[in-house]
């Protein structure tokens, strides 16, 4: 049995920081960067080449690239709108979070409320917590750029996870408009903004490839990342593994 793991990060960090060049034919890298590509796929190709009949190749991507509009300051919608207090001489970063806070945001756009006996200064409990959810939902889906909306989904927590420790998923996710990349700094003086990065992910262009001589064998409707483990280690697909 053996596993051999490959994560090649530089196709991100081109989406990220040169999306104009990979968009723009006329860019004085968009060369460069399309060359790095077919760099990568022939790594690829020689290893399928080597494989055997019996050995399993997964290739995956947990998101793709699109151009940024903007980054949309979460935190700071959340402080605008009353859910969120900071207090700066309470100390650096969450500790600045005050007991006045409903709910506060973590990158990308995990949303937590600030629950009683969970946080330091929680104040969120009982029937409020549903009540909370419901306003931040409709905030969310509400908010704007440019007559466009930043929002596609908000998501709760038990609509994604699941298992022994929920308690410790965000209560909500916000799923975003493509082009839109959601932040989380504390203190930011406006809802959006623009930094260094030329691109952000999407969700809906995720991918997973599975190349086995048993694939067939093996049916998964609607794969999950985590559901990666047990194709590796389902006997019908990847007999070596298993």
């Amino acid at each position: 049995m053996g596993c051999f793991w490959l994560v090649f990060t530089g196709t991100d960090r081109l989406g990220h920081f040169l999306m104009s060049a990979l968009l723009n034919s006329n860019h004085q890298y968009h060369e460069k960067c399309i060359l790095y590509f077919q760099e990568i796929d022939k790594i690829i190709g020689e290893i399928a080449n080597q494989l055997s009949g019996e050995d399993l190749l997964l290739i995956f991507s947990d998101h793709g690239m699109t151009e940024t509009i903007c980054n949309v300051n979460i935190n700071y919608f959340l402080a605008e709108n009353g859910f969120l207090q900071t207090d700066k001489q309470q100390g650096e970063f969450y500790n600045q979070i005050t007991n006045q806070t409903k709910a506060f945001a973590l990158e990308p756009g995990r949303i937590y409320l600030n629950k009683k006996g969970k946080y330091p200064r929680g104040s969120v409990g009982g029937a409020e917590t549903e009540q909370i959810i419901e306003q931040l939902t409709a905030a969310f889906l509400g908010i704007e750029f440019q007559g466009k909306k930043v929002i596609d989904k908000v998501y709760k927590k038990q609509e994604i996870y699941s298992g022994k420790e929920m308690n410790k998923a965000p209560d909500l996710v916000l799923a975003e408009k493509d082009g839109f990349r959601l932040r989380a700094g504390l203190n930011k003086k406006e809802l959006f903004d623009k930094d260094i990065f030329q691109g952000t992910h999407t969700a809906n262009d995720a991918f997973l490839l599975v190349k086995s001589s048993q694939a067939a064998n093996f049916s998964l409707p609607n794969p999950k990342a985590e559901d990666i483990i047990q194709i590796m280690t389902n006997p019908a697909i990847c007999p070596k593994l298993s």
